[in-house]
């Protein structure tokens, strides 16, 4: 596997996925690829949009760096990547670009104690090349190829 991307929103959940995905990247001699997406607003108008995506970016440049710093021991095998767009598509998209044989993402709310409630999530396991893994909370992971989640 030539690296795992992990989707990283500044949340706690996405956090636990990222050092999940830092732990299994160690294990499997892979490359971490940490990718945070801004997100563009559907409506706005053209004066303040620019303004908007500057004060974005610079809050996720900010989250990036303080979570880099959070993984001292492997400064060199993350590649720290941001994006602006639709989230899934844009983790979808990187993964594919990047050759990702994974994807890792964190959801902090479920349906029926098993479906991700989000559908970023559930959009990036629906339209991933690659296996995606879910990580609920520590300890506890969701595994989902081609659409088909399994526990």
């Amino acid at each position: 596997m030539r690296c795992i991307v992990v989707a990283y929103n500044g949340s706690e959940c996405a956090l636990g996925a990222a050092l999940f995905a830092k732990h299994m990247a160690q294990q499997r001699g892979a490359r971490l690829h940490i990718l945070t997406v801004a997100r563009v607003p559907a409506v706005g108008f053209d004066a303040c949009m620019n303004e908007i995506m500057e004060q974005r970016i610079a809050h996720w440049e900010q989250a990036l760096s303080v979570l880099k710093a959070r993984l001292p021991d492997t400064q060199d095998t993350i590649r720290l990547s941001l994006r602006t767009g639709d989230p899934w598509r844009e983790i979808v998209d990187y993964a594919a670009e990047h050759g990702a044989g994974e994807i890792v993402v964190g959801c902090r709310r479920y349906w029926l104690g098993r479906w991700p409630a989000s559908h970023v999530v559930r959009r990036v396991v629906a339209h991933a090349r690659c296996a995606v893994t879910v990580v609920p909370k520590p300890g506890r992971a969701f595994t989902a190829t081609h659409g088909h989640a399994v526990a």
